[in-house]
C-alpha cells in the first residue's frame, strides 16, 4: 500500500514552526494551544500508547532497561567525578532523572517510528537551539520548567532525528532570549525539621518535604518528647551557571536495538548541570552542613531537590543514617518509578497492604485529614446536592510511562466522558457539577466541558472538599488522590474508567474486580447510566447495603488503612 505523502511533519506546538492546515501533526499536543478554527480537518497522528496492550509492554521493557543501564551510569559518573561511590549513592542523586528521561526518549522515539511506518515525510522543521538551551540546572528545572514545554520537546525530537533519519531537517532561527536559572530557584517552604532532645546533639529524626502539617509535627514532637528546629538550609540558591562543553561521557552496556544505541549517545547530554558540571559546587556546600540524624524522612525531597539529594546520598553512604520514604498521594499501582524508591529506601511507607515486602510499612494515608465539621454542615445548608464528576488531566507530553492517562490520551477520555453525558436523562444531567483541576488544565478541558454542557458546569472552588461535601454522588475518572478522598468522605462514590487498570498487585486486582462487581467501578457508560437512574433518588440505599459495605471495607483494608496520625507516631517510636 502506497504511503500518503506530507511536505512537513510538525512535532510540537511551537508557533515559530509556522504550521499549516495541510501539514502532518505528530500529536494532539501540537494544536492544544493554537487557534485553528477547524481542528477536525487537520491530519493528526494516532498516539502510539492508544494501543491498549502496548503501554503494559512498554512499562515492562523500560523497567528492565532502567535496571540494565543504571550500573553503567554509575560507572560513568564515578569516572567523571573521580569518585568510587556505590550504586545506591548515585541512584539517590540521578535515579529520578533517569526514570523520566528513559520514558521521555522512549515515548518520543515510538511516536516518530509510528509516523514513519504509515507516512512519507519530505521535511521536518525545528526551532534552532544550542546544547545550553536544553540542559537544565537541576531536576526540578527539568521536571517542572522544561519537560512539558514545546521548545524543550522540540530539542528532544531534533536530537533523536538527527542521527536516526534521512529526512531533510531544516532549522528556523530562534530569536527568544534565554533566562538565567539557579539551583533551587523554585524553593518555597522546603524547611528541614530537626527533632532533638535536650540530652543529645544528634537528631534521631529529620523530616524534609514530608507533607506533614504543623499539628502533625507538634503531635510527633510530643510523642517523642523532643522539640523540633526549623532549618532552611536546603532552600539555598546556588548559581551553577557555566558554559557547557562537550560531554564526552560514555555509557557502556550491551545494546539490543537502535533505540538503546540512541540512549547511549544522547541521554547524558540531557542530564542537569547539578549531576555533572555543578556537582562539585554542590558537594562543597554539602560538606559544610553539620547535621547528624539516624532517620531521614521525606515524601518529595528525594525526587525534587538536588541539593538535598546529594546531602542525603552522602549520609546514606556512611551507613550512619537511614532513609524512610513516604508516598505522597493516593495510588494503587504495584510498581512506581521502576521500583527505584524501593531500591534507595531503608523503609518505604505506602498505602497498600503488602506483607511480602520486608522493608515496606502500611500506614493510614496522611493526606486524608478529617475535614472540619463546620465545612460539611456549611455545604449541606447552602448548596443543593449535586452529582460531582471529577475529571482527570494529563501533561501535554508524556514524562513517565505509567497506568494513567498519558498526554493526548486525554482526548479519547474526553470523548468517552461525552458519550456518558449524552446517555444521561436530562433531569440527571442537569444535576451534574464538574470539578476540573483549577491549577492544571493544559488541554483546556474546562472550556471544552462548559461549551459541551452549554452552561458553566465546572466548579470554581479551589478547595476540593467544598465540592465533595455539597454532592450526593461522586464520580471519579482515575484511581488517584481524589478517589481516595471520595472514598474517605462516606459519600456514595463511583469510578468511571475508559480501560481497566493493569499495574495492580494480585490482591489489588481482587479488590478492583470486587468493586466492579458491586457497581463502584464501571468501564461502560451505559451500565453506569442505568445504575445512576436506579440510585439517584436515594444513593445511600445502595451505598450502605451489605454487599457494597463489604466491598468498601475490603478496599479500605487494602489501600486505605484506617487510623490517625497517632499511628504514625507509634510506628516511629518502634524504630531504634
Amino acid at each position: 500500500m502506497k504511503k500518503k505523502t506530507f511536505n512537513n511533519l510538525i512535532t510540537t506546538g511551537l508557533k515559530e514552526l509556522n504550521p499549516q492546515k495541510n501539514d502532518l501533526y505528530l500529536g494532539e499536543w501540537c494544536i492544544a494551544d493554537n487557534h485553528f478554527k477547524q481542528k477536525n480537518k487537520l491530519k493528526i497522528c494516532n498516539y502510539h500508547l492508544n494501543q491498549k496492550k502496548k503501554i503494559k509492554r512498554d512499562h515492562y521493557y523500560l523497567t528492565k532497561l532502567y535496571n540494565k543501564i543504571l550500573p553503567s551510569v554509575v560507572t560513568s559518573l564515578n569516572k567523571y567525578h573521580k569518585l568510587n561511590k556505590s550504586k545506591k549513592y548515585w541512584e539517590i542523586i540521578v535515579g529520578p532523572t533517569l526514570v523520566q528521561l528513559l520514558s521521555i526518549f522512549w515515548d518520543r522515539w515510538e511516536t516518530i517510528q509510528l509516523v514513519f511506518k504509515k507516512y512519507k515525510i519530505n521535511q521536518i522543521p525545528f526551532l534552532d537551539y544550542s546544547q545550553n538551551d536544553f540542559i537544565t540546572q537541576d531536576f526540578y528545572d527539568l521536571f517542572v520548567e522544561k519537560m512539558n514545554t514545546h521548545f524543550w520537546n522540540n530539542c528532544i525530537y531534533s536530537e533523536i532525528l538527527r542521527d536516526n533519519s534521512k529526512i531533510r531537517i531544516f532549522k528556523i532561527e530562534n530569536k527568544k532570549n534565554k533566562k538565567k536559572r539557579f539551583l533551587n530557584h523554585w524553593s518555597k517552604n522546603q524547611i528541614l525539621k530537626k527533632f532533638k532532645s535536650k540530652k543529645s546533639s544528634v537528631s534521631k529524626f529529620i523530616f524534609f518535604d514530608e507533607n506533614f502539617n504543623k499539628l502533625n509535627l507538634i503531635e510527633f514532637g510530643v510523642s517523642q518528647r523532643e522539640f523540633f528546629i526549623k532549618d532552611p538550609i536546603f532552600m539555598k540558591k546556588l548559581d551553577l551557571s557555566k558554559e557547557i562543553g562537550v560531554r564526552n561521557i560514555e555509557i557502556n552496556f550491551q545494546t539490543k536495538n537502535t533505540f538503546e544505541k540512541t540512549i547511549v549517545k544522547k541521554i547524558v547530554n540531557f542530564f542537569p548541570i547539578s549531576h555533572l558540571e555543578g556537582m562539585s559546587r554542590i558537594k562543597t556546600f554539602v560538606k559544610k552542613i553539620d547535621i547528624k540524624s539516624k532517620y531521614i524522612i521525606t515524601s518529595y525531597g528525594h525526587i525534587n531537590n538536588d541539593l538535598f539529594k546529594v546531602w542525603l546520598a552522602e549520609k546514606i553512604e556512611t551507613k550512619k543514617s537511614k532513609l524512610i520514604i513516604a508516598h505522597h498521594g493516593g495510588t494503587v499501582e504495584k510498581e512506581i518509578n521502576f521500583n527505584s524508591w524501593e531500591n534507595i529506601s531503608d523503609k518505604l511507607i505506602g498505602w497498600e497492604k503488602n506483607i511480602k515486602k520486608k522493608d515496606y510499612v502500611q500506614l493510614s494515608p496522611i493526606f486524608l485529614c478529617k475535614e472540619k465539621f463546620a465545612l460539611k454542615n456549611f455545604t449541606k445548608l447552602f448548596f443543593k446536592k449535586k452529582i460531582l464528576f471529577l475529571t482527570t488531566s494529563s501533561s501535554l507530553y508524556t514524562y513517565r510511562i505509567e497506568d494513567k492517562i498519558l498526554s493526548s490520551q486525554i482526548k479519547l477520555h474526553l470523548n468517552f466522558w461525552k458519550i456518558f453525558f449524552n446517555k444521561l436523562p436530562l433531569h440527571i444531567k442537569n444535576e451534574f457539577l464538574i470539578r476540573n483541576n483549577p491549577q492544571f488544565d493544559p488541554w483546556n478541558l474546562k472550556r471544552d466541558l462548559n461549551l459541551f454542557f452549554k452552561r458553566n458546569v465546572c466548579s470554581n472552588f479551589k478547595n476540593i472538599n467544598t465540592d465533595i461535601y455539597r454532592s450526593k454522588i461522586l464520580i471519579n475518572t482515575s484511581m488517584s488522590t481524589s478517589f481516595f478522598q471520595s472514598m474517605h468522605s462516606g459519600i456514595p462514590c463511583i469510578l468511571l474508567l475508559k480501560d481497566d487498570l493493569w499495574n495492580l498487585s494480585l490482591d489489588g486486582k481482587k479488590i478492583y474486580y470486587l468493586l466492579k462487581k458491586n457497581k463502584i467501578i464501571f468501564t461502560k457508560p451505559k451500565l453506569l447510566v442505568n445504575h445512576l437512574i436506579r440510585i439517584n433518588q436515594d444513593p445511600l440505599i445502595w451505598w450502605n447495603n451489605n454487599k457494597t459495605l463489604k466491598a468498601r471495607s475490603s478496599f479500605k483494608k487494602q489501600f486505605m488503612k484506617s487510623g490517625s496520625f497517632k499511628h504514625w507516631c507509634e510506628y516511629f517510636s518502634t524504630l531504634n
